[in-house]
């Protein structure tokens, strides 16, 4: 199965003073055709493609200016792949920036700023758009963790939420998503999104103080800069994506309920961590939330946490997901998704 880990976009911040950011404005207002002001911020597109500035304008506290940069646009290429630095050159991104940002006179260099989101992306090519589709419905079954919550609600653009799961907290944005689906959502046709047809993409977005940890103990370590920081993350994007994938997903093949029954019942364990199992699966069937199914449980008195927490670990050793397909699904069972992405290319 085709997936290339790597980063799509990177935005770099700075704090600026309010003659500065004046003068950015008059020259936004007056100078760039395709801008737009969102509340109290000023998104504009630079010239050269894959580069946005946003100006953001808050109460009682520093004025932010953010370049947002997609590596392979930047660079040349379709917005809609992902940077490959086997075949890319990451410098010639920073440098066709740096140029970029000169020729709008805006007196900026990529050496002012520090780096504040990241987002480390896989492409996971699948044979169908149901297939795509069933991996999104089986994720949102998990539920979410306490800290976390959903960022695409219904109606949404871009990214819309019947066609996404996503899990969101200060610092970290998981999302998995349909791309044909979204490039059909933006205004593609579907000859133009094609491409992108059974395209299953993962993102994590770190920014904030998860962030900062990693390039503060990037630059000491390595003694280089913050951009050169960048470099670092492409080659360890495949563990951060497999490390948060590992927390946001289940592991284990999806099976059809009685199926996964069946499996159960064919361990070779305690008959109460059978119950226990049957009743998980049970649960999660019925309520389409692993979460809520495992606070029935302890609610009904039925399994300890610690139990639950044991007979999971049981589940996931015996290759069997506690999250079922649905009886009306085409598919009799699929890997999970931890399991493809762990395949080796």
């Amino acid at each position: 199965m085709e997936k290339n880990f790597s980063l799509h976009t990177v935005e770099l911040t700075r704090n600026i003073t309010w003659n500065e950011s004046q003068e950015i404005v008059k020259m936004i207002r007056g100078e760039f055709k395709n801008y737009t002001k969102r509340g109290n911020e000023y998104h504009c597109y630079l010239k050269h493609p894959g580069i946005r500035m946003v100006l953001q304008f808050r109460r009682d506290a520093p004025i932010e200016m953010r370049v947002i940069i997609n590596l392979n646009a930047v660079n040349g290429g379709d917005g809609n792949i992902l940077f490959n630095p086997k075949f890319q050159n990451l410098s010639s991104v920073f440098l066709a920036t740096d140029i970029a940002l000169e020729e709008e006179n805006l007196n900026l260099c990529l050496s002012q700023f520090k780096v504040g989101r990241v987002d480390f992306t896989v492409d996971i090519q699948m044979d169908s758009d149901e297939e795509v589709m069933a991996y999104i419905a089986l994720a949102k079954r998990k539920g979410l963790d306490k800290n976390y919550r959903n960022k695409y609600k219904p109606g949404s653009k871009n990214i819309i939420f019947e066609n996404s799961f996503d899990a969101v907290s200060k610092s970290t944005e998981f999302t998995l998503y349909n791309k044909y689906r979204q490039l059909l959502d933006i205004g593609y046709s579907e000859e133009e999104a094609s491409y992108k047809f059974g395209t299953l993409r993962m993102e994590v977005k770190l920014c904030h103080y998860i962030l900062r940890g990693q390039i503060r103990g990037m630059c000491k370590e390595n003694n280089i800069s913050e951009i050169g920081c960048i470099c670092e993350m492409i080659e360890n994007s495949e563990n951060v994506l497999k490390k948060y994938a590992k927390k946001f997903l289940t592991d284990g093949t999806f099976y059809r309920y009685k199926n996964a029954i069946k499996k159960i019942e064919a361990l070779n364990i305690k008959d109460q961590y059978k119950k226990i199992a049957v009743s998980i699966i049970s649960q999660t069937s019925i309520h389409h939330n692993l979460r809520l199914a495992q606070k029935i449980l302890v609610n009904e008195k039925i399994a300890k946490e610690s139990q639950i927490k044991k007979v999971l670990q049981i589940l996931y050793l015996n290759d069997i997901n506690p999250i079922t397909l649905g009886e009306r699904s085409r598919f009799n069972e699929l890997p999970s998704l931890l399991s493809l992405i762990n395949e080796q290319q």
